[in-house]
């Protein structure tokens, strides 16, 4: 099978949930498809080959949004393969718990991943799509950079600061050619929550009382409702 004149997706946080179906989905529609994810010689390894053994148009390369060298050289590798039509903005982590209780470093790591991480991805593929005179970028952005919840309070700082940054960068790269577009998913089954973090500062929790427990029955809940005959199906 020739891979030559497919046109290109590139998905980041490929190794689970809408990342790993969205190499599925694109695969299925005839594209070449290049799926990112952290340690594809370790833990991910298995979901490489899983992937990969899809279509010979499915190639999996290490990557980390969070790092500004492996983004770069994951993306200077797929562009030397050829032009990139579509890029998926995917990788993602969610932490649920009492807001004031998660320290400034963890609120850090999820913007680094949710927010710059997507930031990283754009800056290294716009280049080349406006050269091009086309391209899309598709963010998974989530319900959540709308509306703020209880309990989602450094999820939600990481999508609402997404979608502002989407929205300016989509009026100034049209004249390119290049659309920039959001997606904002509800609950769905994924391994979201597989990344997260308890809240840090547990002399916040201690203060809380009772109240510090209801985040955690609600995402015992909510992990239930997702698992059952009744979640929604990406």
């Amino acid at each position: 099978m020739t891979t030559e004149k497919l046109k290109t997706v590139v998905i980041t946080g490929a190794s689970s949930g809408f990342g790993a179906s969205a190499v599925r989905d694109f695969a299925d529609r005839g594209y070449r498809v290049w799926g990112t994810m952290r340690d594809t010689g370790g833990r991910n390894a298995a979901k490489k080959a899983e992937l990969e053994a899809l279509s010979p148009a499915v190639t999996i390369v290490e990557m980390d949004v969070t790092d500004s060298e492996s983004v770069e050289s994951a993306f200077a590798g797929i562009l030397f393969d050829g032009p990139i039509d579509v890029l998926v903005n995917n990788a993602g982590i969610m932490y649920i718990g009492m807001t004031e209780a998660y320290s400034v470093a963890q609120a850090q790591a999820q913007m680094n991943t949710n927010y710059f991480g997507a930031i990283r991805a754009m800056q290294a593929v716009l280049p080349s799509m406006r050269a091009a005179g086309k391209g899309l970028i598709i963010n998974t952005s989530s319900i959540a950079g709308r509306v703020s919840v209880p309990y989602f309070g450094t999820y939600c700082a990481t999508k609402f600061a997404l979608e502002a940054y989407a929205q300016a960068l989509r009026y100034e790269v049209a004249p390119f050619g290049v659309d920039v577009v959001l997606v904002e998913p509800g609950p769905f089954p994924s391994n979201l929550l597989a990344a997260g973090q308890p809240p840090a500062r547990q002399d916040v929790l201690d203060g809380y009382g009772d109240l510090a427990a209801v985040p955690t029955a609600m995402v015992d809940g909510f992990a239930e409702m997702l698992q059952s005959d009744q979640a929604p199906d990406p």
